[in-house]
């Protein structure tokens, strides 16, 4: 099987290569880099520089199987040290997506694995929801083989966002912001668990036609405990600070609207403030794989490495 894959200098990305090269079925993985440098070396593995919004203009003369979109970008996180804007979050995932079909058209690749977002379903979507969502609808109607998937919050080692800034907090201040009550479902999923989630549907094409399979962890729990569970895993104290959601909702939405990039969004307030968790007993059947609990996983190797 040859693989093209882009966003595999990314957190999630670095550790799917490590776990395709584990398998003989690979024979060859294309990667698309932009500025970022493949953490993997291996003599199965070429890289190819390039842009994710011009992946068109690339022609690659061999067979490849299956096209694997990792790449991505939300409006909030910093690129070179600046905060990415709407519009840029945009650009970068619903005209990367249009060009990766263009790209899989060129070249003859039959399938495409879209890895979206739970944000997707958010009833309040920000920018960052809304782009994976209408990519989602692009990919559907590509024509092409695909699978779609939407993963939870990622967490593990090396992570640098998400759960890895509560950490932060909790080590630092000993206390954490949480927009809304805190009550809402989260089901964070650890980076390991993700990427053996879609490696088997990966090296399983048979089961995989044109299904949405949403990527969550094992355990589902709300907002405050999930901080209460991190700051007893590194034994610190923790204080809860509850503040109201809709008010800096709005408040960010209006700012964003100017197309300023800034720290956090609105989408993310949402996103604490709405019930997330779901049901993967189905689909840890029909893969064989065994999820560890949130509690185990961080303490095996902590959010941030530590």
């Amino acid at each position: 099987m040859k693989l093209f894959i882009t966003g595999g200098t990314g957190f999630l990305g670095s550790v799917l290569i490590e776990k395709l090269l584990c398998s003989d079925k690979i024979e060859k993985i294309y990667v698309l880099t932009h500025k970022a440098k493949l953490s993997t070396e291996s003599s199965r593995i070429q890289t190819i520089s390039g842009d994710v919004r011009n992946l068109h203009e690339i022609l690659i003369n061999d067979d490849i199987d299956t096209c694997i979109m990792l790449s991505g970008a939300i409006n909030g996180r910093a690129i070179n040290g600046r905060a990415i804007n709407g519009r840029t979050t945009r650009d970068i995932n619903y005209n990367g997506t249009e060009s990766a079909i263009k790209f899989c058209r060129k070249n003859n690749i039959a399938r495409i694995i879209f890895t979206s977002s739970v944000n997707a379903r958010l009833p309040k979507r920000g920018v960052y929801g809304q782009s994976k969502l209408d990519s989602e609808k692009l990919i559907a109607n590509s024509g092409l083989d695909y699978i779609i998937f939407r993963p939870s919050l990622i967490y593990g080692r090396k992570c640098k966002f998400g759960l890895n800034v509560i950490e932060k907090c909790i080590r630092k201040y000993g206390v954490v912001p949480v927009f809304g009550n805190g009550k809402k479902l989260e089901q964070p999923i650890h980076v390991d668990e993700c990427a053996e989630l879609i490696k088997f549907y990966t090296l399983n094409q048979s089961v995989t036609s044109g299904r949405i399979i949403e990527l969550l962890g094992r355990d589902a729990m709300t907002y405050n405990d999930m901080c209460r569970v991190i700051a007893e895993c590194i034994n610190k104290p923790v204080r809860l600070i509850h503040v109201p959601a809709w008010p800096f909702a709005w408040g960010l939405k209006l700012i964003e609207s100017l197309n300023i990039g800034l720290p956090v969004s609105s989408e993310q307030i949402y996103h604490v403030d709405t019930d997330l968790a779901g049901d993967m007993s189905g689909i840890y059947s029909e893969t064989g794989i065994t999820a560890k609990s949130f509690r185990e996983n961080f303490l095996r190797d902590g959010i941030c490495g530590e």
